[in-house]
């Protein structure tokens, strides 16, 4: 009863703790520059595949983390210059434009890698609760 409540609370917050700061993103974004971007979330795919990439070139967890996040920023940046910087201040433009953006990211990174992002063994280790486990890089 006990390792059901936690499994549940665990996943609960693991899930909630993601949520918040994708919707912290795309409030950011929406209120700085008047931007819908219906991209946000191709974004975070580009983080966790270059990350992802960087890991199993066995760069250091934390500098891995970094690196993925300079990657997906300067993308951005560059995604910005050429085509969100025309379209401040019309959203409607703004959500087809970047619509497409992800449509693009999207096929993109399946066409380059698969349908699956390649698996990684678990960071810092696991604790089990019970007869679960679960991940201290998650926590």
């Amino acid at each position: 009863m006990l390792n059901s409540i936690f499994n549940y609370f665990y996943q609960f917050l693991d899930s909630f703790s993601f949520l918040i700061l994708a919707v912290a993103g795309l409030a950011i974004i929406f209120g700085m520059m008047g931007i819908i971007n219906l991209a946000h979330g191709e974004f975070i795919m580009l983080g966790a595949y270059m990350f992802t990439i960087l890991a199993k070139a066995s760069v250091p967890l934390f500098l891995a983390v970094i690196l993925g996040a300079l990657f997906v920023g300067m993308f951005g940046y560059v995604v910005d210059k050429l085509v969100v910087s025309r379209l401040y201040g019309r959203p409607l433009d703004s959500v087809v434009a970047t619509w497409g953006i992800s449509l693009l990211l999207r096929q993109g990174i399946l066409i380059l890698m698969g349908p699956s992002l390649p698996g990684l063994t678990t960071p810092l280790g696991t604790f089990a609760v019970g007869e679960s486990t679960y991940s201290v890089y998650r926590i």
